[in-house]
Order: structure tokens, then C-alpha cells, then sequence
């Protein structure tokens, strides 16, 4: 294997745990605003995020080499579009 399905294999870990961690950032900034249902909202959809992109590992058939991604493309619309979202909304306060 080369390094670069080294690097390939390894990079979406790295970016879906940076998203959990933006999002659960973000609760906590939307927390200390006083802002309790964003902060809520951020702190869940990054724990579901962060669960729905581990559960292909979990429900894989690893004799047969089968893997169900839905979870993992589900968790990865969810977590980026609610940073989306977010962004939009922090930019209009600017």
C-alpha cells in the first residue's frame, strides 16, 4: 500500500472528528451567549455526527468485506450542513 491510501485511508477520521470537535466548540460559544437551544443543537448534532460516521465499521460484515455507508454519508450531510447553517448565521451577525 502506498502512502498516499496511507494518507487517503486516514483523512476522513481526522475531518469528521475536527467537525464533532467545530460543533461541540460552537455549543459551547453558543452557551456562553446565553444561547441555550443552538447550544443544545450543536452539542447533539455533533455526537450524532460523530456517531452516524463510526457505525460502518460497527455493522460491517468483515468476512465478506460488506459495509453499509449510509450512516457514515447521513452523519457526514448532517454535521456539514448544520455547520453550513451556523456559518450562515454567525456571517449575518457580522
Amino acid at each position: 500500500m502506498s502512502w498516499h491510501s496511507v494518507v487517503h485511508g486516514f483523512a476522513p477520521i481526522f475531518g469528521f472528528v475536527a467537525l464533532v470537535i467545530a460543533l461541540i466548540i460552537l455549543g459551547r460559544r453558543f452557551g456562553a451567549q446565553g444561547n441555550k437551544g443552538l447550544m443544545w443543537t450543536s452539542i447533539i448534532i455533533g455526537i450524532a455526527t460523530f456517531v452516524l460516521s463510526s457505525l460502518p465499521n460497527f455493522t460491517a460484515n468483515w468476512e465478506t468485506g460488506k459495509f453499509n455507508f449510509l450512516p457514515l454519508w447521513g452523519g457526514a450531510a448532517l454535521g456539514f450542513f448544520y455547520a453550513s447553517l451556523v456559518i450562515s448565521k454567525l456571517k449575518k451577525e457580522l
